[in-house]
């Protein structure tokens, strides 16, 4: 059936149709279309190796590349981008952010969380001079006054890694592998 709605309970009854004359059986039945995917918004472009998290209610992605055969320095992304599923029209759309952080420019496969306000973005490579390095540093953006602070080092007791990955359960943010 196409065009149905996930997460929406249908019901049904066979019939039968005989020389004109259509006969409905008694027993009613229902089925569910449960979870699924609806495609809403497309990112403005290819990408690839960046970081996104949500926070209130909302997507937020950057850190990678516009390519997803490897990062050159002309594939880095230098822009912030934030989604909304509802939009100001009512259905989802992608923005980007206003105040970009020169943070942004040179980093991709990190990884991204949120806490309270602030989203995070920590790992990494660094892309300089015709190399990927890997950190160990990380920036955050608060996300209500739209600021970035950058180059934030962590303990020299961290290894330096790429292709992290993170979540955060009961206000403490995890991160490993990598």
């Amino acid at each position: 059936f196409p065009k149905l709605k996930f997460n929406t309970t249908y019901f049904v009854r066979a019939y039968a149709k005989a020389e004109g004359d259509i006969f409905y059986s008694k027993h009613v039945d229902s089925f569910r279309v449960a979870d699924g995917w609806i495609r809403i918004a497309d990112f403005p472009y290819p990408y690839a190796e960046g970081a996104a998290a949500v926070w209130n209610g909302r997507a937020y992605a950057g850190f990678g590349c516009k390519k997803s055969n490897g990062c050159m320095s002309g594939d880095l992304v230098t822009d912030f981008w934030a989604f909304d599923p509802a939009g100001p029209s009512g259905v989802g759309e992608w923005s980007a952010s206003t105040d970009i952080s020169p943070f942004i420019t040179n980093r991709y496969n990190a990884t991204a969380f949120t806490l309270d306000n602030t989203y995070y973005a920590i790992f990494g490579e660094y892309y300089e001079f015709n190399a990927s390095n890997p950190v160990r540093d990380f920036c955050k953006h608060d996300l209500q006054n739209n600021t970035w602070t950058a180059d934030i080092p962590f303990s020299s007791s961290f290894t330096r890694r790429t292709g992290a990955v993170s979540f955060v359960l009961d206000g403490k943010a995890y991160v490993g592998t990598g």
